[in-house]
């Protein structure tokens, strides 16, 4: 196997979204003889975890820890999803975890998922690695989550709207529910007392006799890397996680802590890919993700003074579009179709885009590049072109700026 034949096998997996357990995951770990020795944090959440996972990944890495860090889904390359002290994994060792595993996965009647798959790969990778500690992001709800298979001693559960809604149920308590599911016995639970889903979680914390840490108001106040006012509340979960960390024994300082957070890399979270003018690729795909962005970039707008907000917009269909197109505000908005089989048709959006009166222009360009090159050609100096809707655009994206 090369690489390019690990990922046509990857991707001729099937994708599951309902009916998805833990158990063949588990199965597989047990088959492959695979077990894992580290501190593991689990993260779960509608918005900001991917943000909370980077700041935790950079926090510990300054203060010397090794570190694993398994993610989803990615931008650009497969090996994004996997990384070990900062760095993402080279395609050799991407072909070597997977040809590992196929004596496994051939004893299976019905294969596991792809993103079975690429869970027991991580956890492949980083038992041969060792590090002090692994964070695994969920890829969807938790409860059922393949990345629920490992006993974890941390849990951070950021925060929670409505998304998924025909896997994980069409309600914040029942998507609460599902993202509780990762709290283990006598764990440490890492949660805002000003979450959506609070009540639910709380009461899971209690049945599993877990340890509750709530953010302090003041490590709010922290700087990070990262732009967004969102960002202040992932903050605050990811120090209050680092308290846990403290908690079973660890030594972080607040060096660590300061340092780490102004280091903290995060791709497609209000990231700037081109400065005049500017164009900023956020991953903002659900409706309170679209609210924080909007909020961001109505405070920069302060600053900046835009002359016009061009926005490139795409979406999945599996996602409360139509909220989400409410919420924006822009002088133009350019509609364009994601690279999956899960997107929407931007057709779709015209009629709820046209409801919204914070939009003064709309355009429908199926293509990605054209999209793109129509935003670039109509932009002024002072304008800002702004990406959002899905991490699959934002990816989409990112790659035909790496090309050029």
């Amino acid at each position: 196997m090369n690489y390019l034949k690990s990922i046509k096998f990857i991707e001729s997996l099937q994708v599951k979204f309902k009916k998805f357990n833990t158990l063949k995951t588990k199965k597989l770990l047990k088959l492959a003889g695979i077990k894992l020795n580290s501190i593991i944090i689990h993260v779960a959440g509608s918005n900001g975890k991917g943000s909370v996972c980077a700041m935790l990944e950079s926090i510990l890495l300054q203060q010397g820890y090794s570190v694993a860090l398994n993610t989803s889904p990615h931008l650009i390359d497969y090996t994004e999803r996997f990384r070990v002290n900062g760095k993402n994994i080279s395609e050799k060792e991407f072909v070597e975890a997977l040809e590992g595993l196929m004596p496994a996965i051939n004893l299976f009647k019905k294969k596991p998922s792809s993103f079975e798959v690429l869970t027991v790969m991580a956890a492949k990778i980083f038992a041969e690695k060792k590090p002090n500690f692994i964070i695994f992001e969920t890829g969807m709800g938790g409860r059922l989550d393949a990345t629920n298979a490992f006993k974890t001693q941390i849990q951070v559960i950021t925060d929670i709207s409505l998304e998924h809604t025909a896997s994980l149920g069409n309600t914040i308590n029942k998507i609460a529910s599902e993202k509780a599911g990762i709290i283990k016995e006598k764990s440490f639970v890492i949660v805002r007392k000003d979450n959506a889903g609070y009540k639910v979680i709380k009461k899971k914390i209690k049945e599993k006799k877990a340890v509750e840490l709530n953010p302090k108001k003041e490590f709010e106040k922290m700087k990070s890397n990262l732009l967004g006012l969102h960002q202040k509340r992932n903050v605050s979960l990811a120090v209050t996680a680092i308290n846990a960390v403290k908690k079973l024994g660890f030594k972080v300082t607040e060096k660590s802590i300061e340092k780490g957070l102004m280091k903290v890399q995060w791709n497609a979270r209000m990231q700037v890919i081109q400065k005049n003018p500017l164009m900023i690729v956020d991953g903002a795909h659900n409706p309170e993700g679209i609210k924080a962005l909007m909020n961001s970039v109505q405070e920069l707008n302060k600053e900046k003074k835009f002359s016009k907000i061009i926005a490139v917009f795409g979406v999945l269909k599996d996602k409360n579009f139509k909220e989400m197109i409410s919420l924006l505000k822009a002088d133009e908005l350019i509609l364009t179709k994601v690279i999956t089989h899960r997107a929407l048709e931007p057709k779709k959006l015209i009629k709820s885009a046209k409801k919204n009166k914070g939009i003064k222009k709309i355009k429908l360009i199926t293509s990605i590049p054209y999209a793109l090159n129509y935003a670039k050609k109509i932009a002024g100096k002072n304008d800002l072109i702004l990406v959002f809707g899905s991490l699959y655009l934002a990816g989409s994206i990112l790659k035909l700026i790496k090309k050029h």
